[in-house]
Protein backbone atom coordinates (compact mmCIF):
# COMPACT_ATOMS: atom_id res chain seq x y z
CA UNK A 1 0.00 0.00 0.00
CA UNK A 2 1.39 3.49 -0.83
CA UNK A 3 0.46 6.57 0.95
CA UNK A 4 2.42 9.79 1.33
CA UNK A 5 4.74 10.41 3.61
CA UNK A 6 5.70 14.20 3.22
CA UNK A 7 7.60 14.17 6.91
CA UNK A 8 9.78 11.26 6.58
CA UNK A 9 7.85 9.71 9.49
CA UNK A 10 7.51 6.50 7.77
CA UNK A 11 10.69 4.30 7.20
CA UNK A 12 10.97 0.90 5.04
CA UNK A 13 10.12 -2.19 7.18
CA UNK A 14 7.33 -0.24 9.43
CA UNK A 15 4.36 -2.39 10.50
CA UNK A 16 0.81 -1.89 10.89
CA UNK A 17 -1.91 -3.13 13.53
CA UNK A 18 -5.40 -3.05 11.81
CA UNK A 19 -8.38 -4.16 12.98
CA UNK A 20 -11.55 -5.33 11.34
CA UNK A 21 -14.72 -5.49 12.29
CA UNK A 22 -16.63 -7.98 11.22
CA UNK A 23 -19.54 -8.55 13.49
CA UNK A 24 -21.19 -6.09 15.96
CA UNK A 25 -23.88 -7.31 18.94
CA UNK A 26 -25.39 -5.05 21.68
CA UNK A 27 -27.02 -5.99 24.85
CA UNK A 28 -26.49 -9.64 23.94
CA UNK A 29 -26.14 -13.08 26.48
CA UNK A 30 -22.43 -14.07 26.08
CA UNK A 31 -20.66 -16.92 27.93
CA UNK A 32 -17.00 -18.16 28.23
CA UNK A 33 -16.14 -20.48 25.34
CA UNK A 34 -15.16 -23.41 27.81
CA UNK A 35 -19.20 -23.63 28.74
CA UNK A 36 -19.98 -24.70 25.49
CA UNK A 37 -16.83 -27.35 25.22
CA UNK A 38 -18.02 -28.75 28.74
CA UNK A 39 -18.28 -32.87 28.71
CA UNK A 40 -20.41 -33.92 31.17
CA UNK A 41 -20.36 -36.24 33.99
CA UNK A 42 -22.42 -39.24 34.72
CA UNK A 43 -24.45 -37.47 36.43
CA UNK A 44 -24.96 -34.78 34.49
CA UNK A 45 -25.58 -37.32 31.58
CA UNK A 46 -28.59 -39.24 34.05
CA UNK A 47 -29.64 -35.58 34.37
CA UNK A 48 -29.57 -34.62 30.50
CA UNK A 49 -31.40 -37.97 30.47
CA UNK A 50 -34.19 -36.84 32.71
CA UNK A 51 -34.60 -33.74 30.67
CA UNK A 52 -35.23 -35.64 27.66
CA UNK A 53 -37.46 -38.16 29.04
CA UNK A 54 -39.77 -35.29 30.60
CA UNK A 55 -39.72 -33.27 27.61
CA UNK A 56 -41.06 -36.42 25.31
CA UNK A 57 -43.74 -36.91 28.35
CA UNK A 58 -42.13 -40.17 29.09
CA UNK A 59 -41.56 -41.24 33.12
CA UNK A 60 -38.32 -40.80 34.38
CA UNK A 61 -35.79 -44.48 33.82
CA UNK A 62 -38.04 -45.35 31.01
CA UNK A 63 -35.51 -46.98 28.45
CA UNK A 64 -35.10 -44.37 25.76
CA UNK A 65 -33.39 -41.26 26.49
CA UNK A 66 -31.39 -38.98 24.54
CA UNK A 67 -28.84 -40.02 21.28
CA UNK A 68 -25.67 -41.03 22.82
CA UNK A 69 -22.39 -38.83 23.12
CA UNK A 70 -20.93 -38.88 19.30
CA UNK A 71 -24.04 -40.51 17.76
CA UNK A 72 -26.08 -38.60 15.35
CA UNK A 73 -29.92 -39.71 14.83
CA UNK A 74 -29.97 -41.28 10.99
CA UNK A 75 -32.51 -38.46 9.84
CA UNK A 76 -34.30 -35.47 11.21
CA UNK A 77 -37.51 -36.48 12.45
CA UNK A 78 -35.18 -39.47 15.13
CA UNK A 79 -33.56 -36.75 16.28
CA UNK A 80 -36.27 -33.99 17.28
CA UNK A 81 -35.59 -30.11 16.80
CA UNK A 82 -32.18 -28.92 16.14
CA UNK A 83 -30.89 -31.82 14.67
CA UNK A 84 -30.48 -31.17 10.23
CA UNK A 85 -31.94 -33.61 7.17
CA UNK A 86 -28.75 -35.54 7.55
CA UNK A 87 -28.48 -35.74 10.78
CA UNK A 88 -26.03 -33.28 11.97
CA UNK A 89 -26.51 -30.88 14.78
CA UNK A 90 -26.46 -27.41 13.17
CA UNK A 91 -23.45 -25.29 14.35
CA UNK A 92 -25.05 -22.47 15.98
CA UNK A 93 -26.53 -24.89 18.13
CA UNK A 94 -25.19 -25.88 21.82
CA UNK A 95 -25.87 -27.32 25.29
CA UNK A 96 -25.34 -24.84 28.14
CA UNK A 97 -25.29 -26.38 31.74
CA UNK A 98 -26.10 -23.93 34.15
CA UNK A 99 -27.47 -24.26 38.36
CA UNK A 100 -30.63 -24.26 38.49
CA UNK A 101 -32.36 -22.24 41.79
CA UNK A 102 -31.81 -25.31 44.19
CA UNK A 103 -27.84 -25.46 42.89
CA UNK A 104 -28.34 -28.72 40.68
CA UNK A 105 -27.14 -28.75 37.02
CA UNK A 106 -29.65 -28.62 34.43
CA UNK A 107 -28.62 -28.44 30.53
CA UNK A 108 -30.55 -26.01 28.17
CA UNK A 109 -30.22 -25.57 24.55
CA UNK A 110 -28.91 -22.30 22.65
CA UNK A 111 -28.43 -20.55 19.86
CA UNK A 112 -25.19 -19.45 19.36
CA UNK A 113 -24.29 -15.96 18.19
CA UNK A 114 -21.04 -14.13 16.79
CA UNK A 115 -17.92 -15.17 19.25
CA UNK A 116 -14.53 -12.98 19.74
CA UNK A 117 -12.51 -16.50 20.33
CA UNK A 118 -13.28 -15.75 24.13
CA UNK A 119 -16.72 -14.99 24.90
CA UNK A 120 -20.23 -16.10 22.90
CA UNK A 121 -22.87 -14.57 22.24
CA UNK A 122 -26.07 -17.16 23.12
CA UNK A 123 -29.63 -16.92 22.62
CA UNK A 124 -32.07 -18.85 24.41
CA UNK A 125 -35.41 -17.98 26.54
CA UNK A 126 -34.61 -20.16 29.77
CA UNK A 127 -31.06 -18.40 30.32
CA UNK A 128 -31.17 -14.65 32.43
CA UNK A 129 -28.16 -12.56 33.00
CA UNK A 130 -26.62 -13.28 36.41
CA UNK A 131 -27.42 -17.03 35.94
CA UNK A 132 -24.25 -19.30 37.06
CA UNK A 133 -23.13 -21.41 33.88
CA UNK A 134 -20.61 -24.51 34.41
CA UNK A 135 -17.15 -24.04 32.65
CA UNK A 136 -15.28 -27.03 33.86
CA UNK A 137 -15.89 -30.50 35.31
CA UNK A 138 -13.03 -31.78 37.36
CA UNK A 139 -12.01 -34.92 39.23
CA UNK A 140 -9.95 -34.57 42.56
CA UNK A 141 -6.91 -36.37 42.84
CA UNK A 142 -8.68 -39.19 45.41
CA UNK A 143 -12.29 -39.45 43.33
CA UNK A 144 -9.76 -39.94 40.33
CA UNK A 145 -7.84 -42.92 42.29
CA UNK A 146 -11.53 -44.69 43.17
CA UNK A 147 -13.39 -43.68 40.36
CA UNK A 148 -16.11 -41.33 42.14
CA UNK A 149 -18.11 -39.03 40.83
CA UNK A 150 -16.65 -36.07 38.96
CA UNK A 151 -16.91 -32.59 41.23
CA UNK A 152 -18.30 -30.05 39.29
CA UNK A 153 -15.91 -26.42 39.78
CA UNK A 154 -17.42 -23.05 38.52
CA UNK A 155 -15.06 -20.67 37.76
Amino acid sequence: INGANKDGLLLPGMTATIDFLVGQAKNVLRVPNAALRIKPSGDMLAVLKEQFAARNGQRPGAASGPPQAGVRPANGAAGGEGFGRNGGRPKDVALIWHLDASGKPQATRVRTGITDGQMTEIKSDELKEGMEVIKTVTLSAAEQAAGGPPRMRIL
